[in-house]
């Protein structure tokens, strides 16, 4: 089995030609259809980020490696993709990158349809969610564990691409969980095009 350095070599090597690789999981909430996906972000300053990353090459998505930073990434993968066909990306990461990818996102007409945020309260992780209902309870059962970065791989990719009325639970998660000197709190997101028809009749 590689090991972490191998594995975040063989994404800074792969991020040169995106994986057009289907899903091969099926997601616990049952989708007819789901929106393809351009990258996962991982961020390999932290533990609980990389095995995310590992997670998504799994389930046969594309991941790309950064180390807080976004800025490179943006300029020579994601904008061009945005400016060709806007599609949806995912991430496991610190708040900067998600601040930045949020705001460049509405440009092309994506939002935040999904967002957690992972951070240690009291010596013990906590989870604070904002999604559709049906991910929220999901990702409930899911992120009680240790393993919650994998499970919020498949997660990410089993959310609806539609904004939906703000919705938030927080929940305790496994004892201090967040492996950084500083504590950091990690945000898991997907940006994605929307259902423009949902927006007006939400509205």
């Amino acid at each position: 089995m590689a090991n972490r350095r191998e594995f975040i070599q063989a994404c800074i090597a792969a991020s040169a030609a995106p994986s057009t690789t289907a899903l091969a999981w099926n997601p616990a909430i049952e989708r007819t259809t789901r929106p393809n996906y351009f990258c996962a972000i991982f961020d390999e300053r932290f533990p609980e980020s990389v095995a995310f990353g590992e997670e998504v090459v799994r389930l046969g998505e594309s991941a790309r490696s950064i180390k807080g930073d976004i800025t490179q990434l943006w300029f020579s993968e994601i904008d061009v993709q945005w400016r060709k066909e806007p599609m949806a990306i995912a991430g496991l990461t610190s708040f900067g990158p998600l601040f930045c990818l949020e705001r460049w996102g509405w440009d092309a007409d994506l939002r935040v349809v999904f967002r957690a945020e992972h951070s240690v309260v009291q010596n013990r992780l906590q989870h604070k969610v904002s999604g559709p209902p049906d991910v929220l309870a999901e990702a409930q059962a899911r992120l009680s564990g240790p393993n919650w970065a994998t499970q919020i791989a498949r997660l990410a990719f089993s959310c609806r691409h539609e904004i939906c009325p703000p919705t938030e639970i927080a929940f305790p998660g496994h004892d201090r969980a967040i492996g950084t000197t500083e504590d950091e709190a990690l945000f898991s997101w997907v940006i994605a095009p929307v259902n423009r028809a949902n927006q007006r009749r939400r509205a």
